[in-house]
Parts: C-alpha cells; structure tokens; sequence
C-alpha cells in the first residue's frame, strides 16, 4: 500500500510565495548569501514538506537542516 502525503492550503501558499520570490532574470553568476537571504524564509517549510516523503523523507530533511545551518553560519 502508498503512503500519502496530505498537502495543506498552507503548503500551497508557502510553495506560490516562493515561486513569486525566486521569480525574474538568473544572473550568469550566483551569489549564494543572496539566493538564501531570499530563500531562508521558507526553509522551515521546504524541510517539513521533504520530511514528509515516505521512507527517505526524514534523512533528506534532517540533511537539509544541516545546510540551513551551515549556511546561516557562512553567510554571516
């Protein structure tokens, strides 16, 4: 049997805003500080929706909590 993943009203909204936030032109050239200043608001989200991924979920998001703090400390 699948497992399911029920998605929220909320996680709509969050995934729309941060469609609308990394929307525009792509610099030939990235500035990593500036793509997470922008997408920090959402990490908390983007890790509680990959953690609900069946069987590997949790692995990738705690990964993913460990980039978000690496990169806090970096982008300092």
């Amino acid at each position: 049997m699948a497992d399911t993943i029920e998605v929220t009203q909320d996680d709509i909204s969050q995934a729309e805003a941060l469609q609308r936030a990394l929307a525009g032109p792509r610099p030939e050239s990235v500035d990593v500080c500036a793509a997470w200043k922008t997408i920090k608001p959402w990490w908390p989200w983007i890790v509680k929706i990959v953690g609900k991924i069946p069987k590997v979920g949790a692995a990738i998001a705690k990964a993913l909590e460990y980039l978000g703090q690496f990169l806090d400390t970096y982008c300092k």
